[in-house]
């Protein structure tokens, strides 16, 4: 029995290939209804406003036309229902109507449609804005023991626009990326991360999407500076104030590129006269200002007398 079946299969199959082309397009020739989800797409909304409220994705809707035309409507997506929003300035309800539904050139058969649900289309609309505002990473770094990071989580670009409703728009003042955590790390890294995205429901979009984040990783290194100048400030009017003694050796830890380039005019040590004064036994206090990421480990002198001599004397 077996082998009958399979003697000229060839001819066989082509055979019922050929019948079956036959049928599907004598079938696919007639008229039929056939009912279907249509894309539903609000265009040309006015400028300065934004849609508030949920609207549906799709419409449906009951097409009447060739059997051939119906199927291209159902894979091919070839038919969209357009909401014009141009002329909608308030909240209300806009009636769906068949002249909406536009049809590409596959549906070219399709003969007649109505929509059956939804035929209203409800629409509440606010007053849009724009806003840029800085990008906060949420990227946490943990180096290895020895190094650290230098310079911070730097992010490109270091802002965004966004865009919505205006009473959300206005008490925003930033905006965080999503979160990364990066641990035991020791050479520079960079990337790419996501802004975090709004509830849906605000109707605020974000543009970019994403930003670019880099991370310097550094070897800490330990240097000592010597003979740094210290300057008085806010000295009394008509005096001149000098330090004793008149410099002081700094002891600095720091990445290693970013202590290596700092020079002795990087640093600035001064004594505010007005503010520092502890007692006339204990003396002055010094501040030192440094770039950022480099911490002071020694410090001496700690305290520092004054000596003041009054300006034009001879």
């Amino acid at each position: 029995m077996l082998n009958r079946l399979l003697e000229n299969y060839k001819v066989k199959l082509f055979s019922f290939v050929a019948a079956f082309i036959f049928w599907f397009v004598v079938v696919t020739d007639s008229d039929y209804n056939y009912e279907l989800y249509v894309q539903l797409k609000p265009v040309q909304p006015p400028e300065d406003k934004i849609i508030l409220n949920d609207l549906p994705d799709r419409v449906k809707v009951r097409f009447r036309g060739q059997g051939k035309s119906l199927l291209a409507l159902r894979f091919l997506n070839e038919a969209v229902l357009e909401v014009d929003l141009s002329n909608v300035y308030s909240d209300g309800a806009i009636p769906l109507t068949h002249n909406m539904i536009n049809i590409s050139r596959g549906g070219h058969n399709i003969h007649e449609w109505r929509i059956l649900s939804p035929d209203t289309l409800y629409i509440r609309l606010g007053k849009k804005a724009t806003k840029k505002v800085p990008v906060v990473p949420d990227i946490h770094v943990a180096p290895l023991p020895g190094y650290a990071v230098v310079g911070g989580v730097q992010v490109v670009p270091d802002s965004v626009k966004l865009t919505g409703p205006i009473n959300h728009i206005e008490s925003i003042q930033k905006i965080t990326t999503e979160r990364r955590i990066f641990n035991e790390v020791k050479y520079r890294f960079s990337g790419r991360v996501r802004i975090k995205p709004f509830p849906d429901s605000l109707k605020i979009t974000v543009e970019p999407k994403e930003v670019h984040y880099s991370v310097d990783i550094q070897k800490l290194l330990e240097l000592t500076y010597k003979e740094i100048p210290i300057k008085v400030i806010n000295a009394p009017r008509g005096w001149r104030v000098g330090a004793v003694p008149s410099t002081l050796r700094l002891t600095l830890v720091g990445g290693e590129r970013l202590l290596m380039q700092l020079q002795k005019k990087d640093i600035q040590a001064f004594i505010d006269y007005r503010q520092d004064k502890i007692s006339n036994k204990d003396g002055y206090r010094v501040q030192v200002k440094l770039p950022p990421e480099i911490r002071i480990v020694q410090m001496h002198p700690q305290r520092f007398k004054l000596v003041k001599e009054r300006q034009g004397r001879r």
